[in-house]
């Protein structure tokens, strides 16, 4: 088989033609250089020897005529001053002397006006030959390009139709289809994911904008740390053996579906899934995003939840659903942090190097990772709350968790609901004969016929606590009626995987685990406090239940 150095192979016969043809390129251009040069070298040579040499001399002229007319005007002025001032009996002499200096300034006056004219027409011609010796000049160089240009096109054209470019061609399918054989059964190039970007494993599974997913590689490591390990202790500090780590690698890199409950170490799994992220060729949550996650430091505990919300909205739909799906389970973990010894604040300096890092590091580098740190460490201990799993309306970023369409009789009886506006801009409805407030616009015609209008969010009576607990929550019927307080049951959370809790943009919604916009929740526990108020002698507010702690 020939191979790039053997004297018969294709490359090295392609590489003899492309010098061949570089040589050519080369000479031609010369050609054209000296072409040019031997073409005008002589009409340059005349027209500076000749043209410009008479041009010389004519404008010599020209400034002597100029002179000897001022000197004329000269003598004429004094000779007509000194009449004036004669006396009678010298008149006669001086009125001669006058009369000799007009006659000799009229002179000197017609001289340079031939000068002058003649030394205009002899400039113009000077300067339209400069002009003509210019354009043929160009017109030569372009003419010399041509055919130089046609010369490297008729060569050229002559070995891209030749039998040997097709013989080329055929070589080079079938090289690409015998590399792509090869590549299925050893697992090449083309299924490695380690050290690329989240769309190419994306791509790799078929995985589309328009329905993101946790690509499935990622989502059963996921699952399966969530389901098994837990409690284990120093999970994502502690690293496996490397050895168990690159063979876990190579076997993903393969394609391979691994059957993680056939791993020893649980270490080798949690830290194949932070080598993927630290070796992303663009961290999670992007380069572009970095500034705005890191500006959320700076706010308030009050807005930083809401903030942090509107930033990963921003997010492209498979690094938001990614992100969600670890930052859940990293949420999960802290909370047992009494057993596994990892809380949020160690767990963000674990996966902040491959979720958010500048794209150019500089002197500030380190301050900038803490800032990092922070960040995911803030995100992991309340994901609840960012990603809506605590099954009470979310904070002013204008999600909430997903609601079951029911029956909205029960808001629309007992009189009419009028409009009004929270301080922050978000609306609500007031029923002034029943005392109750909602979110939601109970005027719109109940579900039932093949209706889906949304379903009212719970109301609360006026002057009543604001509590969730003290209503139904059944999710088919809805109330307006306040009944005695009962224990909470909470929201179980939907299709972790299948969708991500919050979304973006306008539209329907695809799928019952995607969020519709709500007013913002309390911080409850953490101490946030929030939610929107009413203006000014406006109706009370609807209820606005206490997250989860």
């Amino acid at each position: 088989t020939a191979t790039a150095f053997d004297s018969l192979s294709p490359e090295r016969i392609a590489m003899q033609r492309i010098c061949e043809f570089n040589t050519l390129v080369a000479g031609g251009e010369a050609k054209v250089a000296e072409v040019v040069q031997v073409k005008m070298s002589d009409s340059c040579a005349a027209f500076m020897r000749d043209d410009l040499v008479e041009a010389k001399k004519q404008m010599d002229l020209y400034d002597k005529a100029k002179l000897d007319l001022r000197s004329a005007i000269d003598k004429q002025s004094v000779a007509e001053s000194t009449y004036k001032k004669a006396a009678a009996k010298d008149k006669a002499y001086y009125q001669d002397k006058l009369k000799e200096s007009n006659e000799q300034l009229e002179s000197c006056r017609d001289r340079f006006a031939d000068i002058a004219s003649e030394t205009d027409l002899k400039l113009k011609i000077v300067s339209d030959k400069a002009s003509a010796i210019s354009l043929e000049w160009m017109i030569l160089y372009m003419e010399a390009y041509l055919d130089h240009f046609q010369t490297c096109h008729t060569w050229m054209y002559g070995l891209m139709t030749s039998e040997k470019i097709t013989k080329w061609r055929e070589h080079v399918d079938s090289t690409n289809e015998s590399i792509l054989t090869q590549s299925s059964l050893v697992g090449g190039p083309s299924k490695k994911i380690f050290g690329k970007t989240l769309d190419d494993l994306a791509d790799l599974e078929g995985i589309t904008h328009r329905n993101p997913r946790v690509p499935d590689v990622l989502k059963r490591i996921i699952e399966h740390l969530e389901t098994s390990h837990l409690d284990l202790e120093g999970i994502f500090r502690v690293s496996g053996r490397k050895n168990d780590l690159d063979d876990l690698r190579r076997r993903l890199d393969r394609g391979e579906e691994v059957e993680y409950s056939t791993i020893s170490d649980p270490h080798v799994i949690s830290g194949i899934l932070k080598l993927y992220l630290r070796e992303l060729s663009e961290p999670l949550l992007t380069f572009r995003l970095y500034d705005e996650f890191i500006m959320c430091n700076s706010l308030d505990k009050s807005v930083r939840t809401e903030k942090i919300r509107q930033v990963i909205l921003k997010l492209p739909g498979v690094n938001r659903i990614t992100f969600e799906a670890i930052a859940m389970l990293c949420h999960k973990i802290h909370k047992n942090q009494g057993v596994n010894k990892m809380n949020s604040s160690n767990l963000g300096i674990v996966f902040a190097p491959g979720c958010l890092y500048p794209k150019v590091e500089d002197a500030g580098a380190l301050e900038k990772s803490l800032e990092a740190n922070a960040l995911i460490s803030y995100i992991f201990e309340f994901a609840d709350q960012i990603f809506g799993n605590t099954g009470s309306p979310a904070n002013s970023a204008g999600l909430r968790s997903a609601q079951t369409r029911g029956n909205t009789t029960g808001l629309q009886a007992g009189g009419s609901w009028t409009e009004h506006t929270t301080t922050d801009g978000h609306k609500y409805w007031y029923n002034a004969k029943t005392k109750l407030s909602t979110w939601e616009n109970p005027n719109v015609s109940p579900a039932g016929s093949g209706s889906t209008a949304p379903t009212p969010a719970r109301p609360v009576a006026r002057g009543g606590a604001q509590n969730a607990n003290s209503f139904s929550h059944s999710p088919n019927k809805r109330t307006t009626m306040a009944v005695p307080p009962r224990k909470r049951q909470p929201e179980k959370r939907q299709g972790q995987f299948g969708g991500s809790a919050i979304r973006s943009g306008p539209g329907p919604s695809n799928s019952a685990n995607q969020l519709r916009p709500t007013p913002p929740a309390k911080h409850g526990a953490q101490g946030g406090g929030g939610g929107p108020r009413s203006q000014g002698g406006a109706p009370p507010l609807p209820a606005l239940p206490d997250a989860k702690t």
